[in-house]
């Protein structure tokens, strides 16, 4: 599936000093009517703004790298980005994307294949931990130690040498577009072809001039000119951060579910405007006179609901990628 910029994804481009960000939030739809389970409540706009989130050790990153105590090969790495603490920002960028890919290698399914007749523990643990099938967490340290990873794993690993070399960002999230490159004239990836969506992970820094810099540390792409910001925006680097939003709604306890647009980051945006509503629960109970073999579950159609609803939004505790501010957002 494609993404394409939407109307609440462009709606701002400059900072907005005025407003105070918090977070938490309450949006009030007022006389909301829900009579059957597809119907939604009006959306109410919300702005989140995008803050740079510390990498330390002992915490969880995307869902998939723990930043463990150092290795002595980790120790090394981390010195070469500390030297880096002088050099110009963007230069200092274009460095740390190179340590990356001297010690990091995509996952790919031919890559794999390769090595099973090489290595073929490294093949396996490579095919449970860090190929495009796998899920789950591992240690910065083993991954560093072994050598291979997808798009996740390259941007945790690149924002923790970012820390180190005086840098500080988010990790971004999304459905991205193949497109042949302006700047080398090849696909930006390998994976599928010309045209295709795929699942992406990438990471922005927040520069000291205040501006949010693209940087994705898979395909070495960096925004950091017109043109090569361009790319960004014509493959859809519209970026979510994943899991960050929590939210209570009131209004009848247990009837009403949040129905939710994701606010998307435009490339180099600090601010992404989301909407949110509700709708009414569909409930399933067991019957238990149903015959054996047929399907136990009943749907309960719900009442119609009508009276004010309150939406609470907050930061996701557990989330980890990146800092996120609310603010009230008035379309007149």
């Amino acid at each position: 599936m494609e993404h394409k910029p939407e109307k609440y994804t462009e709606f701002i481009t400059t900072p907005l000093p005025e407003l105070s960000g918090k977070d938490e939030i309450t949006i009030t739809i007022p006389d909301v009517h829900l009579d059957n389970i597809k119907k939604v409540s009006e959306k109410v706009p919300f702005i989140v703004e995008k803050m740079p989130k510390e990498i330390i050790k002992g915490e969880t990153y995307h869902g998939t790298v723990f930043i463990d105590s150092n290795t002595p090969k980790m120790n090394i790495l981390e010195e070469e980005a500390i030297k880096l603490q002088n050099v110009p920002e963007q230069e200092k960028v274009k460095h740390l994307i190179n340590i990356v890919h001297d010690n990091l290698l995509f996952s790919y399914p031919w890559v794999l294949e390769e090595l099973k007749s090489k290595d073929k523990e490294l093949a396996e643990w490579i095919n449970t931990n860090t190929s495009i099938r796998a899920i789950g967490v591992i240690p910065l340290s083993e991954l560093i130690e072994k050598g291979y990873g997808i798009c996740r794993h390259f941007s945790v690993f690149f924002l923790w040498l970012a820390k180190r070399a005086g840098l500080e960002g988010v990790i971004l999230y999304g459905e991205v577009k193949n497109i042949r490159r302006e700047d080398t004239k090849k696909p930006l990836f390998k994976l599928t072809d010309l045209g295709n969506t795929l699942p992406h992970t990438w990471v922005e820094l927040k520069m000291t001039n205040g501006e949010w810099l693209p940087v994705d540390p898979t395909t070495k792409l960096i925004g950091d000119s017109e043109k090569k910001l361009q790319i960004f925006k014509d493959a859809h680097y519209l970026g979510i951060l994943k899991s960050s939003i929590e939210s209570k709604t009131t209004g009848e306890q247990g009837k009403l579910s949040l129905e939710l647009d994701i606010p998307l980051f435009n490339p180099g945006d600090s601010y992404a405007l989301g909407r949110a509503g509700v709708k009414l629960i569909r409930r399933l109970t067991l019957d238990n006179n149903k015959k054996k073999n047929i399907n136990p579950l009943n749907i309960v159609t719900p009442t119609p609901y009508h009276g004010n609803v309150s939406i609470v939004l907050s930061q996701d505790k557990y989330f980890n990628d990146g800092k996120i501010k609310f603010h009230l957002f008035n379309e007149n």
